[in-house]
């Protein structure tokens, strides 16, 4: 029953991140594309 409730609290103060990871996230998955070539760039580009 203790776990449940610190489940519901994790969940209450995931939704209140949300809005700012949300963000975050949305940034993130932008780059990725060009954070792949930063990270291996003999793959697609040679610089």
């Amino acid at each position: 029953m203790v776990e449940e409730k610190k489940g519901h609290v994790k969940i209450v103060l995931d939704v209140d991140i949300n809005e700012e990871m949300m963000d975050i996230l949305k940034e993130s998955i932008s780059k990725m594309p060009e954070m792949a070539k930063n990270i291996m760039p003999n793959q697609k580009k040679k610089e």
